[in-house]
This record gives structure tokens, C-alpha cells and sequence, in this order.
């Protein structure tokens, strides 16, 4: 069958208003991650704003922070202790979640 070009036409205007919200979402997260800036630089952003209270999670990568540290949040609190990995953790985890 043949489909005019009118009808074509009308069908790519209407997946192009579909797409337009999830292609504007990025172009945020563009911007986002083109802004973001690493732990060196949190000094730097403390004073460029002078922030007078920081508060942040615990995390191992969070160590030598300045400020008021805040504990982690757990998917569960029925596992607790030590694990190397986060698929260690996830591991022990899963069992609790599937119940």
C-alpha cells in the first residue's frame, strides 16, 4: 500500500514531540556532568560560596571531608559487618529482598 507523503510527514512530527522530552532530560544531564567537579576542587566550592555547614554521607571515598559526616544509607539494616565490594553486600542482600 502506498503511503502518502503527508502521512509520513505527520507520523515524524508526532515522534518527534514524543522524543523531545527525553532529548531536552539530556541535554541537562549534559550540562550536569559537563559542571561537575571532583573532590579536589570541594575546597575551592566551599569557599566560592562560603558555606559555613557541610554535610555528608559516610562513604569510603568521602574520607578527609570537612564537616558534619552523616551515616550511610542501607537497603536493609538486617545485614551488617564488613563488605569489600558492593556485590559482596548485594549478595547478602538479595536474600532479604526476594522474600
Amino acid at each position: 500500500k502506498a503511503v502518502s507523503n503527508a502521512v509520513v510527514e505527520d507520523m515524524q512530527n508526532q515522534l518527534r514531540k514524543q522524543q523531545e522530552p527525553f532529548i531536552n532530560a539530556g541535554t541537562k544531564i549534559q550540562k550536569v556532568v559537563r559542571g561537575h567537579r571532583t573532590r579536589k576542587e570541594i575546597p575551592g566550592i566551599i569557599e566560592e560560596h562560603n558555606l559555613q555547614q557541610i554535610f555528608y554521607k559516610e562513604h569510603p571515598l568521602n574520607i578527609g571531608y570537612t564537616g558534619t559526616e552523616e551515616p550511610r544509607d542501607w537497603i536493609t539494616d538486617k545485614v551488617t559487618g564488613y563488605f569489600p565490594s558492593f556485590f559482596s553486600y548485594w549478595k547478602k542482600v538479595e536474600k532479604y529482598l526476594q522474600n
